[in-house]
This record gives C-alpha cells, sequence and structure tokens, in this order.
C-alpha cells in the first residue's frame, strides 16, 4: 500500500506546477527526448532528497535550512533569470533537438534547481500528513515510499517524454522558437518573483 501511495505521490509531485517542471518539458519538446528524460530524472531525484527528510523527520537539517530559505531563494532567482533569458534569446534550429545540451549537465542542472526549491519539503509535509502516512511510518514503510515516489516520477517523465516526442516530431524552427520564449518568460518571471520577495523581507527589516 505504502509502495502504491508512493508512486501516486511521485506522479503528482512531478506535476509542472513550477520553473523546474517547466524547464523540464521544454526540454523535451526542444531538446529532444533523452534530453528531456534526463532533466525529468534530475527533478525526480531531487525530490527524493526531500521525500527522505520528510520521512525519517531530519529536523536538525530542516531548520538550518530553513533559516537560509529566502537567501537560497534570492540566489536561485538570479539564477533562474539568467536561465530564462538565455532560453527565450535563443535561435533553436532542427538539429539542435539532439546535441545542444548534453543528458548529464541537463540531468545536474535541474538536480541542482529541483534541490534549491525548499518549498518541496512544505509540500511533501502536506502530503504526508493528508495521507496520514505518519501515523504507521517504520523503516519498512519508508523505504517502500521512498522506492515508489523515485518509481512514480521517473514513470511519469519516461511517459511525457515519449508522448511530446511523438508530437514533436514534425515540428519547425518557428514552433521550437514559441516554446522556448513561452517557457522562457515562465521561468524569468518565476526568477524575478524570487528575487522582489527577498528583497521585500530586507525592506521590512529596514
Amino acid at each position: 500500500m505504502f509502495l502504491i501511495k508512493g508512486i501516486l505521490i511521485g506522479i503528482f509531485i512531478s506535476l509542472p506546477f513550477g520553473p523546474v517542471g517547466i524547464l523540464c518539458l521544454r526540454n523535451i519538446m526542444v531538446e529532444g527526448r533523452r534530453i528531456g528524460f534526463a532533466s525529468g530524472l534530475g527533478a525526480a531525484v531531487s525530490d527524493i532528497f526531500y521525500s527522505i527528510f520528510v520521512s525519517f523527520g531530519m529536523n536538525y537539517i530542516l531548520e538550518t535550512m530553513s533559516k537560509i530559505e529566502d537567501l537560497i531563494k534570492f540566489i536561485i532567482g538570479f539564477a533562474l533569470v539568467f536561465i530564462g533569458i538565455k532560453i527565450y534569446i535563443a535561435t533553436p534550429k532542427l538539429r539542435e533537438t539532439k546535441k545542444v545540451i548534453r543528458a548529464r549537465t541537463s540531468f545536474a542542472r535541474l538536480f541542482i534547481l529541483g534541490l534549491s526549491n525548499f518549498s518541496t519539503v512544505f509540500l511533501f509535509f502536506a502530503i504526508f500528513t493528508t495521507l496520514n502516512l505518519f501515523d504507521d511510518i517504520n523503516l519498512r514503510n519508508i523505504l517502500l515510499l521512498i522506492v515508489g515516489i523515485f518509481i512514480g516520477s521517473v514513470l511519469w517523465w519516461y511517459v511525457v517524454s515519449h508522448i511530446l516526442h511523438k508530437l514533436n516530431k514534425k515540428v519547425d524552427v518557428d514552433y521550437l522558437r514559441i516554446v522556448n520564449r513561452v517557457s522562457g518568460s515562465i521561468i524569468i518571471s518565476a526568477g524575478a518573483v524570487n528575487i522582489f520577495l527577498y528583497l521585500a523581507i530586507l525592506l521590512k527589516k529596514c
């Protein structure tokens, strides 16, 4: 039962609500199936880290990280703006869909971005609490849950990457340019919000 719940949580947590998911979708549509799937896998592994923290109740780590959460968001805000601008102004070519970004680089980038998204831990905590997973928690159930979350995340990105790859077989440069503009704008906006919120906090303290 915990394995099934974990799979469902993994699928839910992988839905493209934020900039990390948007960037994964963009990589699938523009860079190709292999690189897009590697991006999703990087995000999935970062989710596993936070699910482990919540499952084992590593409060001392979470408390330390929460003290610098705003600073982390501020730094990542600049990173997102930079990535977003780079994507927005890029001029894609059809041959680039297979070799612009190496899969390992894409995996590492999304892993770091996913790991820096500290709000994920609160989402996991809310999900675990809603499903009453803490009521019957033990080492066996924790392992089943974590494995399930990883399976669900990987399954989601595998299916999405293959579906979008099929749909993208007859795309042209104009289509790829639109994808870059839309995804770049969303990512820039997300980064700008992080920067603005951090500056607003600093102004309140002054």
